[in-house]
């Protein structure tokens, strides 16, 4: 396995070139919000483990996904200027009376669909029972057959896959440390701004299957291969309310970097045309809290070495191996980047999530580790979830494993929950993120600043990642869990 995916780069640049057609070649700044037509043969889904005894939860969590399995960027992206109080009480604030909404597609039998749209709203009560929801968060539900409608050519690889869900868009803002941050949809319309981006239509998008083993709430007594649809499904959402890292094995299997900025060099003819890095998109809100467990020392700092690394001014762009060969040729950037990779693989808890000083009820943790066992690098699952260290907590929910034959009940009756099914410690992780908590109903106040409005760019390396990591987490799931 390691083998071959030392030949990963290469292996893009052939798949890109089979892939790629050439009503997706349009050089413009913004990634359209359909680049490639919904295609009822290749659900967005990610893939899990086989095991009889726990699943990890493989969701592509570090890249949003459209219907079409495309990171989505809105063309409308803005950004906000920092201000002195980045926490400002809003005295006439009310929740929605409809903190989430559904917009649910359902090919199963009407009893499984009614089943699966009554976990949903199960799911939505209890993340919103922890969180205030200002502005609906609305979801692209859908609960299919993913036997009907996989790329596989059989039903045997998808048996086992249970469903994603991600952040349908992402926008650029200014944190209030002054960096340029990419917020998922569903946050950043909880925040309080002087002007309004023109969002997507939805701002999760999910997938299910209604092929999976699920027990639902109010079934009989549950068996030891079944999975709680209303665990996977909370679970996922939060993951698209942005629980989720852009550090990934884009250039090498052997080192991790932050997401690119790509563009597509249109040829003569679709088997022409070619990959164009332009440098960096800005990182997730996720991203800017992790920390080196033991010498708490910032990722962001690597992030920086390694996207110091840029196309010449003279160019703008280049093609993706002679990006590549650029960034390797740096000492700095390619140890900070090697550096990531080795801490996102070492089995001790060796990235952690800071959070800021503030108290939320009894929770007084400051760090709270991260997935990092998983050797290789798994994207969507390493680093994007809580370690498993925390699977006998009140925070087990946000873990890479769910156990089988356990429901949410069970699981919260054992842990003692105090916050409901969002732990202290995700409670505490959403609110430096920036959503609104029980503990600390205040919006987050932005200044759009409409002169740095153009961060989005093309991400068709994204679109290729996502076309091919549902198949390699496949793999993976396989082999490590």
């Amino acid at each position: 396995m390691a083998r071959w995916m030392i030949s990963f780069s290469q292996t893009i640049v052939t798949l890109f070139l089979a892939l790629i057609s050439n009503s997706l070649i349009k050089p413009i700044d913004c990634l359209p919000r359909s680049p490639l037509q919904e295609n009822s043969n290749s659900p967005t889904i990610t893939a899990s483990a086989s095991s009889p005894t726990s699943t990890p939860f493989v969701n592509k969590c570090d890249i949003s996904y459209g219907d079409s399995a495309v990171p989505i960027y809105n063309c409308n992206q803005v950004s906000a200027k920092a201000i002195d109080s980045l926490i400002q009480t809003q005295t006439s604030l009310n929740e929605s009376p409809t903190p989430f909404q559904i917009q649910f597609t359902c090919t199963a039998s009407s009893i499984l669909c009614t089943k699966a749209k009554n976990g949903f709203q199960r799911a939505f009560q209890s993340i919103s029972s922890a969180l205030k929801i200002y502005t609906p968060i609305i979801v692209g539900a859908k609960f299919i057959s993913f036997c009907n409608s996989s790329l596989s050519s059989s039903c045997e690889s998808t048996k086992n896959t249970l469903g994603q869900a991600s952040a349908t868009s992402y926008y650029t803002a200014i944190d209030d440390n002054g960096n340029s941050v990419l917020y998922p949809q569903a946050l950043i319309k909880q925040m309080s701004m002087d002007a309004l981006p023109t969002y997507s239509s939805t701002d999760i998008t999910a997938q299910f299957n209604a092929d999976a083993d699920f027990w639902f709430t109010g079934d009989g007594p549950m068996s030891s291969t079944q999975y709680h649809f209303e665990y996977v499904i909370t679970h996922e959402l939060i993951h698209g309310m942005g629980f989720a890292t852009s550090w990934r094995n884009y250039f090498n299997s052997e080192y991790l970097t932050p997401m690119p900025k790509t563009i597509i060099q249109k040829g003569t003819n679709s088997n022409n045309n070619e990959i164009q890095i332009q440098g960096w998109m800005s990182p997730f809100i996720f991203d800017t809290f992790l920390i080196d467990s033991k010498t708490k020392t910032s990722l962001m700092i690597a992030s920086q070495a390694i996207t110091s690394i840029t196309p010449p001014s003279t160019t703008n762009s280049m093609t993706f191996s002679s990006f590549q060969s650029l960034l390797e040729s740096s000492s700095t950037a390619l140890s900070a980047a090697k550096t990531i990779y080795r801490l996102a693989t070492t089995p001790d808890e060796s990235i952690s999530f800071q959070i800021p000083p503030f108290e939320l009820g009894s929770n007084k943790n400051a760090l709270v580790p991260l997935e990092t066992s998983l050797s290789p690098y798994i994207p969507g699952s390493s680093i994007c979830h809580l370690s498993n260290s925390l699977t006998n907590t009140a925070d087990f929910l946000m873990r890479a494993k769910l156990e089988n034959g356990i429901s949410l009940s069970d699981l919260m009756k054992n842990n003692n929950q105090q916050y409901g099914v969002l732990g202290p410690r995700l409670i505490a992780i959403l609110q430096a993120m920036g959503w609104p908590t029980e503990a600390n109903p205040n919006q987050i106040v932005r200044v759009f600043d409409t002169k740095n409005s153009a961060q989005s760019h093309h991400q068709f390396l994204g679109i290729l990642l996502g076309m091919i990591f549902p198949i390699l987490t496949t793999l993976f799931s396989m082999i490590f869990l």
